[in-house]
C-alpha cells in the first residue's frame, strides 16, 4: 500500500490517493486499485496517513456493504 498527498489542504482536509497492489505470484497478473480520499490533515506524517488508513477502512466496509446488497 502506498499513500500519496496532493495538493495543499483544503477546508482542514487532504487529498490523498492509495495505492493498493497484490502481486498474486509468477502466473498471475498483478492486480491494483487506487482510492482517493479526503482526510482530515494534521501537521503529522504519521497522523495522516494513520487518518489515511482509516478513511480507506471505512471507505472499503461501505463498498463490500454495497455489494452484498440486492440492488434490484
Amino acid at each position: 500500500m502506498d499513500i500519496k498527498f496532493s495538493g495543499k489542504p483544503q477546508n482542514g482536509m487532504a487529498l490523498v490517493s492509495v495505492y493498493l497492489d497484490d502481486d498474486l505470484g509468477e502466473n498471475m497478473p498483478l492486480q491494483s486499485a487506487q482510492v482517493d480520499l479526503w482526510v482530515p490533515f494534521d501537521d503529522s506524517l504519521e497522523k495522516l496517513h494513520a487518518n489515511a488508513r482509516s478513511e480507506l477502512s471505512n471507505f472499503l466496509k461501505r463498498a463490500l456493504n454495497a455489494l452484498e446488497t440486492p440492488s434490484f
